[in-house]
Protein backbone atom coordinates (compact mmCIF):
# COMPACT_ATOMS: atom_id res chain seq x y z
CA UNK A 1 0.00 0.00 0.00
CA UNK A 2 0.94 3.53 -0.71
CA UNK A 3 2.20 6.14 1.73
CA UNK A 4 -0.64 8.20 1.37
CA UNK A 5 1.25 11.16 3.29
CA UNK A 6 4.08 11.22 1.02
CA UNK A 7 3.21 9.76 -2.44
CA UNK A 8 3.18 12.03 -5.80
CA UNK A 9 1.34 10.26 -8.84
CA UNK A 10 -0.71 11.12 -11.53
CA UNK A 11 -3.89 10.16 -13.28
CA UNK A 12 -2.52 7.64 -15.94
CA UNK A 13 -0.44 6.05 -13.32
CA UNK A 14 -3.73 5.67 -10.57
CA UNK A 15 -5.53 4.39 -13.75
CA UNK A 16 -2.70 1.75 -14.36
CA UNK A 17 -2.72 0.87 -10.81
CA UNK A 18 -6.88 0.50 -10.45
CA UNK A 19 -7.34 -0.90 -14.04
CA UNK A 20 -9.13 2.11 -15.64
CA UNK A 21 -11.17 2.57 -12.32
CA UNK A 22 -13.53 -0.16 -13.61
CA UNK A 23 -14.47 -2.27 -10.49
CA UNK A 24 -14.72 -0.53 -6.98
CA UNK A 25 -13.91 -2.74 -4.49
CA UNK A 26 -14.02 -2.58 -0.54
CA UNK A 27 -12.76 -4.23 2.49
CA UNK A 28 -13.55 -3.90 5.79
CA UNK A 29 -11.66 -5.62 8.42
CA UNK A 30 -13.04 -6.02 11.79
CA UNK A 31 -10.20 -7.01 14.78
CA UNK A 32 -8.95 -8.67 11.86
CA UNK A 33 -11.17 -10.22 10.19
CA UNK A 34 -13.21 -9.61 6.44
CA UNK A 35 -16.50 -8.87 7.38
CA UNK A 36 -17.76 -9.96 3.95
CA UNK A 37 -18.69 -13.28 3.26
CA UNK A 38 -18.48 -13.66 7.27
CA UNK A 39 -21.78 -15.81 8.36
CA UNK A 40 -22.81 -14.71 4.28
CA UNK A 41 -22.56 -10.73 5.66
CA UNK A 42 -22.60 -8.46 2.38
CA UNK A 43 -21.45 -5.12 2.48
CA UNK A 44 -23.90 -3.06 1.29
CA UNK A 45 -22.66 0.48 1.21
CA UNK A 46 -20.01 2.36 2.86
CA UNK A 47 -19.21 6.44 3.92
CA UNK A 48 -15.93 7.24 4.91
CA UNK A 49 -15.32 10.50 6.02
CA UNK A 50 -12.00 12.40 6.45
CA UNK A 51 -11.20 15.66 8.14
CA UNK A 52 -8.17 17.07 8.85
CA UNK A 53 -9.56 19.27 12.42
CA UNK A 54 -12.39 16.67 13.34
CA UNK A 55 -12.69 13.43 14.40
CA UNK A 56 -13.17 11.04 11.02
CA UNK A 57 -16.19 8.42 10.75
CA UNK A 58 -17.29 5.85 8.83
CA UNK A 59 -20.04 4.28 8.21
CA UNK A 60 -21.28 0.64 6.64
CA UNK A 61 -24.45 -1.09 5.88
CA UNK A 62 -24.81 -5.06 5.82
CA UNK A 63 -27.23 -7.38 4.17
CA UNK A 64 -27.63 -11.08 4.62
CA UNK A 65 -26.83 -10.98 7.80
CA UNK A 66 -30.37 -12.80 9.20
CA UNK A 67 -31.91 -15.54 9.17
CA UNK A 68 -36.06 -15.33 8.96
CA UNK A 69 -36.74 -19.56 9.79
CA UNK A 70 -34.33 -19.16 13.34
CA UNK A 71 -35.63 -15.58 14.10
CA UNK A 72 -32.22 -14.16 14.78
CA UNK A 73 -29.03 -12.29 12.91
CA UNK A 74 -26.39 -14.55 12.03
CA UNK A 75 -24.14 -15.92 15.01
CA UNK A 76 -20.65 -15.47 13.50
CA UNK A 77 -21.90 -11.83 12.57
CA UNK A 78 -22.85 -10.48 16.13
CA UNK A 79 -19.70 -11.81 17.67
CA UNK A 80 -17.59 -10.50 15.13
CA UNK A 81 -19.54 -6.86 14.66
CA UNK A 82 -19.27 -5.67 18.59
CA UNK A 83 -18.80 -2.20 20.17
CA UNK A 84 -15.43 -1.15 20.86
CA UNK A 85 -13.89 -3.92 17.78
CA UNK A 86 -11.06 -2.26 15.55
CA UNK A 87 -12.04 -1.44 12.54
CA UNK A 88 -9.95 -0.96 9.17
CA UNK A 89 -11.14 0.13 5.68
CA UNK A 90 -9.70 -0.43 2.68
CA UNK A 91 -11.23 1.51 -0.97
CA UNK A 92 -10.10 0.64 -4.51
CA UNK A 93 -10.48 -1.45 -7.44
CA UNK A 94 -10.03 -4.73 -8.06
CA UNK A 95 -7.29 -6.53 -5.97
CA UNK A 96 -5.87 -2.90 -5.77
CA UNK A 97 -7.12 -1.29 -2.37
CA UNK A 98 -5.34 1.52 0.31
CA UNK A 99 -6.17 1.95 3.57
CA UNK A 100 -8.33 4.89 3.98
CA UNK A 101 -9.42 4.87 7.51
CA UNK A 102 -8.80 2.91 11.07
CA UNK A 103 -11.15 2.91 14.00
CA UNK A 104 -13.49 2.07 16.75
CA UNK A 105 -16.87 0.29 16.73
CA UNK A 106 -19.20 3.40 18.04
CA UNK A 107 -22.78 2.40 17.06
CA UNK A 108 -24.51 -0.66 15.88
CA UNK A 109 -28.04 -0.28 14.86
CA UNK A 110 -30.43 -3.74 14.10
CA UNK A 111 -32.75 -3.22 11.16
CA UNK A 112 -35.52 -5.72 10.66
CA UNK A 113 -37.55 -5.76 7.63
CA UNK A 114 -38.17 -6.44 4.34
CA UNK A 115 -34.27 -6.53 4.44
CA UNK A 116 -33.01 -6.83 7.24
CA UNK A 117 -29.47 -5.30 7.67
CA UNK A 118 -26.61 -4.37 10.44
CA UNK A 119 -25.68 -0.70 9.95
CA UNK A 120 -22.46 0.34 11.82
CA UNK A 121 -20.57 3.52 12.72
CA UNK A 122 -16.91 3.04 13.67
CA UNK A 123 -14.56 6.86 14.90
CA UNK A 124 -11.14 7.33 14.25
CA UNK A 125 -8.98 7.70 18.22
CA UNK A 126 -10.07 11.42 18.15
CA UNK A 127 -13.42 10.81 19.46
CA UNK A 128 -12.41 9.13 22.15
CA UNK A 129 -9.43 11.99 23.12
CA UNK A 130 -12.87 14.61 23.02
CA UNK A 131 -14.12 12.39 25.46
CA UNK A 132 -10.94 11.72 27.61
CA UNK A 133 -10.44 14.43 30.05
CA UNK A 134 -8.29 15.64 32.48
CA UNK A 135 -8.72 18.41 35.60
CA UNK A 136 -5.68 20.62 36.23
CA UNK A 137 -3.20 18.00 35.22
CA UNK A 138 0.45 19.40 34.54
CA UNK A 139 2.80 17.57 32.70
CA UNK A 140 6.57 16.81 33.65
CA UNK A 141 7.57 17.15 29.81
CA UNK A 142 9.63 20.19 28.69
CA UNK A 143 8.27 20.34 24.85
CA UNK A 144 4.93 20.30 23.37
CA UNK A 145 6.38 17.40 20.93
CA UNK A 146 6.85 14.98 23.78
CA UNK A 147 3.83 16.02 25.98
CA UNK A 148 1.60 14.62 22.84
CA UNK A 149 3.56 11.66 22.70
CA UNK A 150 3.40 11.05 26.04
CA UNK A 151 -0.72 11.51 25.74
CA UNK A 152 -1.02 9.49 22.86
CA UNK A 153 0.57 6.36 24.98
CA UNK A 154 -3.01 5.83 26.01
CA UNK A 155 -4.60 5.05 22.82
CA UNK A 156 -1.87 2.78 21.15
CA UNK A 157 -4.12 0.34 20.01
CA UNK A 158 -5.57 2.58 17.61
CA UNK A 159 -2.62 2.93 15.38
CA UNK A 160 0.40 1.59 14.09
CA UNK A 161 2.78 4.70 14.09
CA UNK A 162 2.97 8.24 15.35
CA UNK A 163 4.88 10.53 13.28
CA UNK A 164 6.26 13.24 15.45
CA UNK A 165 7.88 16.60 14.10
CA UNK A 166 10.04 17.71 17.36
CA UNK A 167 9.53 21.16 18.82
CA UNK A 168 12.40 22.59 21.24
CA UNK A 169 12.17 22.27 24.51
CA UNK A 170 11.37 24.97 26.66
CA UNK A 171 13.23 26.91 29.87
CA UNK A 172 10.35 27.03 31.91
CA UNK A 173 7.18 25.23 30.58
CA UNK A 174 3.86 25.10 31.68
CA UNK A 175 1.78 22.27 30.24
CA UNK A 176 -1.69 22.56 32.45
CA UNK A 177 -3.91 20.20 30.60
CA UNK A 178 -8.59 21.46 32.01
CA UNK A 179 -10.15 19.64 29.22
CA UNK A 180 -10.17 16.83 26.90
CA UNK A 181 -7.07 15.14 25.57
CA UNK A 182 -8.02 16.69 22.08
CA UNK A 183 -8.88 20.65 23.28
CA UNK A 184 -5.26 20.48 24.60
CA UNK A 185 -3.50 18.83 21.75
CA UNK A 186 -4.89 21.59 19.78
CA UNK A 187 -3.59 24.06 22.13
CA UNK A 188 -0.36 22.71 21.73
CA UNK A 189 -0.70 23.14 18.03
CA UNK A 190 -1.89 26.69 18.45
CA UNK A 191 0.92 27.28 20.79
CA UNK A 192 3.91 25.75 18.57
CA UNK A 193 2.65 25.87 15.05
CA UNK A 194 1.34 22.64 14.42
CA UNK A 195 -1.82 20.25 12.92
CA UNK A 196 -2.50 17.21 14.64
CA UNK A 197 -4.46 14.50 12.06
CA UNK A 198 -5.21 10.97 11.20
CA UNK A 199 -4.48 9.27 8.27
CA UNK A 200 -5.62 5.80 8.05
CA UNK A 201 -3.71 3.95 11.09
CA UNK A 202 -1.13 6.67 11.65
CA UNK A 203 -1.47 10.24 13.41
CA UNK A 204 0.40 13.15 12.82
CA UNK A 205 1.81 16.47 15.23
CA UNK A 206 3.57 18.08 12.09
CA UNK A 207 4.04 21.57 10.89
CA UNK A 208 1.23 22.74 8.80
CA UNK A 209 0.87 22.30 5.36
CA UNK A 210 4.19 20.49 5.54
CA UNK A 211 3.62 17.81 2.65
CA UNK A 212 3.60 20.47 -0.01
CA UNK A 213 3.92 18.48 -3.25
CA UNK A 214 0.38 17.56 -4.87
CA UNK A 215 -0.68 14.20 -4.81
CA UNK A 216 -2.17 14.58 -8.51
CA UNK A 217 -3.70 16.67 -11.07
CA UNK A 218 -7.82 16.80 -11.37
CA UNK A 219 -8.41 17.55 -14.32
CA UNK A 220 -12.20 19.22 -15.62
CA UNK A 221 -14.16 17.16 -17.94
CA UNK A 222 -11.55 13.77 -17.04
CA UNK A 223 -11.12 12.87 -13.42
CA UNK A 224 -13.13 16.26 -12.00
CA UNK A 225 -16.80 16.10 -11.56
CA UNK A 226 -17.23 19.06 -10.20
CA UNK A 227 -15.72 22.30 -8.36
CA UNK A 228 -16.81 25.32 -6.78
CA UNK A 229 -14.63 28.27 -5.00
CA UNK A 230 -15.67 31.13 -2.93
CA UNK A 231 -13.53 33.69 -2.02
CA UNK A 232 -14.20 36.21 1.67
CA UNK A 233 -12.46 39.95 1.56
CA UNK A 234 -9.62 39.63 3.78
CA UNK A 235 -7.30 42.67 4.52
CA UNK A 236 -5.95 43.29 8.43
CA UNK A 237 -2.84 42.83 9.94
CA UNK A 238 -3.26 40.78 12.99
CA UNK A 239 -0.78 40.85 16.15
CA UNK A 240 -0.25 38.30 18.73
CA UNK A 241 0.38 40.09 22.21
CA UNK A 242 2.14 38.88 25.35
CA UNK A 243 1.29 40.25 28.28
CA UNK A 244 2.46 40.09 31.80
CA UNK A 245 1.62 41.72 34.94
CA UNK A 246 -0.72 43.94 32.90
CA UNK A 247 2.03 45.06 30.70
CA UNK A 248 2.49 44.56 26.94
CA UNK A 249 6.00 42.81 27.08
CA UNK A 250 6.16 41.13 23.40
CA UNK A 251 4.51 41.64 20.02
CA UNK A 252 4.40 39.80 16.27
CA UNK A 253 2.44 41.23 13.88
CA UNK A 254 1.80 40.47 10.32
CA UNK A 255 -0.80 41.61 7.40
CA UNK A 256 -2.97 38.68 6.14
CA UNK A 257 -4.48 39.18 2.66
CA UNK A 258 -6.92 37.74 0.11
CA UNK A 259 -4.82 35.97 -1.93
CA UNK A 260 -5.87 36.10 -5.75
CA UNK A 261 -5.19 39.14 -8.43
CA UNK A 262 -8.44 40.02 -8.86
CA UNK A 263 -9.20 41.98 -4.69
CA UNK A 264 -9.03 44.92 -4.30
CA UNK A 265 -7.81 46.64 -1.25
CA UNK A 266 -10.20 49.07 0.64
CA UNK A 267 -7.01 50.60 2.32
CA UNK A 268 -9.15 50.37 5.30
CA UNK A 269 -6.70 49.53 8.03
CA UNK A 270 -8.47 46.52 10.18
CA UNK A 271 -6.41 44.97 13.29
CA UNK A 272 -6.86 41.70 14.92
CA UNK A 273 -5.62 41.15 18.66
CA UNK A 274 -4.46 37.68 20.06
CA UNK A 275 -3.60 38.08 23.77
CA UNK A 276 -1.71 36.04 25.15
CA UNK A 277 0.15 35.66 29.21
CA UNK A 278 1.98 32.48 28.70
CA UNK A 279 4.05 32.96 25.87
CA UNK A 280 7.72 33.13 27.21
CA UNK A 281 9.86 33.90 23.85
CA UNK A 282 9.60 35.32 20.74
CA UNK A 283 10.19 32.14 18.80
CA UNK A 284 6.78 30.91 20.28
CA UNK A 285 4.94 34.42 19.96
CA UNK A 286 5.66 33.85 15.84
CA UNK A 287 4.90 30.11 16.00
CA UNK A 288 1.54 31.69 17.40
CA UNK A 289 1.20 34.01 14.56
CA UNK A 290 2.14 31.28 12.09
CA UNK A 291 -0.92 29.21 13.32
CA UNK A 292 -3.11 31.77 13.18
CA UNK A 293 -2.26 32.92 9.48
CA UNK A 294 -3.18 29.87 8.36
CA UNK A 295 -6.35 29.11 10.15
CA UNK A 296 -7.44 32.68 8.44
CA UNK A 297 -6.45 31.68 4.78
CA UNK A 298 -8.50 28.96 5.49
CA UNK A 299 -11.31 30.70 6.34
CA UNK A 300 -11.05 33.02 3.56
CA UNK A 301 -10.12 30.70 0.86
CA UNK A 302 -12.08 27.69 0.03
CA UNK A 303 -13.73 25.36 -1.89
CA UNK A 304 -15.34 21.84 -2.75
CA UNK A 305 -15.81 19.11 -4.95
CA UNK A 306 -16.21 15.55 -6.69
CA UNK A 307 -14.09 13.37 -8.60
CA UNK A 308 -14.29 9.63 -9.71
CA UNK A 309 -13.39 7.61 -7.12
CA UNK A 310 -9.87 7.91 -5.23
CA UNK A 311 -8.67 6.71 -2.39
CA UNK A 312 -5.73 8.37 -2.57
CA UNK A 313 -7.20 11.76 -1.72
CA UNK A 314 -6.81 12.10 2.41
CA UNK A 315 -7.14 15.41 4.10
CA UNK A 316 -3.58 16.99 4.79
CA UNK A 317 -2.40 16.79 1.11
CA UNK A 318 -2.46 19.71 -1.81
CA UNK A 319 -4.63 18.47 -5.08
CA UNK A 320 -4.01 20.29 -8.19
CA UNK A 321 -7.15 21.48 -9.98
CA UNK A 322 -6.44 22.00 -13.79
CA UNK A 323 -8.69 23.14 -16.97
CA UNK A 324 -11.63 24.92 -14.77
CA UNK A 325 -10.73 28.57 -15.55
CA UNK A 326 -7.51 30.25 -15.43
CA UNK A 327 -8.33 32.15 -12.60
CA UNK A 328 -9.60 28.95 -10.40
CA UNK A 329 -7.02 26.41 -11.62
CA UNK A 330 -4.09 25.96 -9.06
CA UNK A 331 -3.11 24.27 -5.88
CA UNK A 332 -5.94 23.99 -2.80
CA UNK A 333 -5.37 21.92 0.50
CA UNK A 334 -7.48 19.57 1.33
CA UNK A 335 -9.51 19.77 4.74
CA UNK A 336 -11.88 17.02 4.11
CA UNK A 337 -12.37 14.10 2.13
CA UNK A 338 -15.91 11.33 1.76
CA UNK A 339 -15.63 8.07 -0.03
CA UNK A 340 -18.82 6.86 -1.30
CA UNK A 341 -19.25 3.30 -1.97
CA UNK A 342 -22.22 1.24 -3.26
CA UNK A 343 -24.28 -0.17 -5.80
CA UNK A 344 -23.91 2.85 -8.10
CA UNK A 345 -20.17 3.12 -7.81
CA UNK A 346 -17.55 4.74 -5.87
CA UNK A 347 -16.96 8.76 -5.92
CA UNK A 348 -15.15 10.62 -4.06
CA UNK A 349 -15.84 14.69 -3.00
CA UNK A 350 -13.57 17.18 -0.86
CA UNK A 351 -13.41 20.57 0.55
CA UNK A 352 -10.28 22.47 0.27
CA UNK A 353 -9.16 25.71 2.28
CA UNK A 354 -6.50 28.04 1.08
CA UNK A 355 -4.92 27.90 -2.31
CA UNK A 356 -2.26 29.01 -4.29
CA UNK A 357 -2.83 29.71 -8.38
Amino acid sequence: MADLMEQKTTLAALEQKYENFMVPAVRIRVNGKDVAGNGGAVVESLRVKLALDDSGSADFTLTHVYDSEKRSFAKKVKDLVMLGSLVKIEIGYGSSLEEVFAGFIYNIHYQVGEMPSLSVAVMDLRRLMAENQKSYYTYSQKSSSDVVMEILKTYQPMFSKAVITKTKAEEDPDFEQNGSDLDFIQTLCRRSNREFLVCGSKVYFRKPRSADASIVTLENGRSLLAFSREMIYKDETIHVVVRKDDKEVLRESEKVKTGSAEVRSLNIPIQKYIVESDIKTREKAKDRLAKEIVEVTKQCQAGSGSCIGLPDLVPGRYIEIAKVDAMLDGKYYLKSVEHQWGSDGYQTSFEVGGYDT
